[in-house]
């Protein structure tokens, strides 16, 4: 599949800069800092695509980022809080305002952000109909907890980006 969705909703976070580092346990110790007026133009908000019918709807109005120049290379989500009902409410320029002014100031406080660690391409090279995405690959999966360390949720063998969409969905819901 070409990476289409580069331009729609995946961006380069040029200027949000995810750091990562490995600790001794199993889970990676996250931080990351922002610097939102670049965060303006390097991130965004859309939906998974390529989804069922049945669920599609629901995977409407979500955030994205990713570092592909991070050590190891990942897709962030970030999902606003209150449920599935109110998101959907939710009028788009009212999240994208949410999204891109209050959730610098508060750290995404008011959004369930998740990691996808993957394989992927220097995103910085891309033509934007190429795929970014390495398959098949290993896909870890961490949510952020509300004292904002991260919970390590699963890791699966991932073959094709419907496949990736569908974990990315099923983490969300599940």
């Amino acid at each position: 599949m070409k990476f289409i969705t580069l331009f729609f909703f995946l961006c380069l976070l040029a200027g949000i800069q995810y750091c990562f580092s490995q600790s001794k346990e199993a889970l990676p110790a996250w931080t990351f800092s922002l610097d939102c007026d670049s965060a303006k133009g390097s991130s965004g908000i859309g939906s998974l695509q390529l989804l069922p019918k049945s669920i599609r709807d629901s995977a409407d109005l979500l955030g994205f980022g990713a570092c592909y120049l991070c050590p190891k290379t990942y897709d962030v989500l970030f999902v606003y809080k209150g449920g599935l009902r109110k998101r959907m409410e939710m009028e788009l320029d009212t999240l994208i305002d949410i999204f891109y002014h209050k959730a610098c100031a508060n750290h995404f406080a008011d959004f369930d952000v998740y990691i996808f660690q993957l394989k992927m391409k220097d995103g910085t090279d891309m033509d934007p109909d190429e795929d970014p995405y390495i398959f098949p690959t290993t896909v870890k999966v961490y949510k952020r907890n509300p004292d904002k360390t991260w919970q390590y949720k699963q890791q699966k063998l991932i073959r094709n980006f419907v496949e990736y969409n569908k974990l990315r969905f099923y983490s969300i819901y599940h």
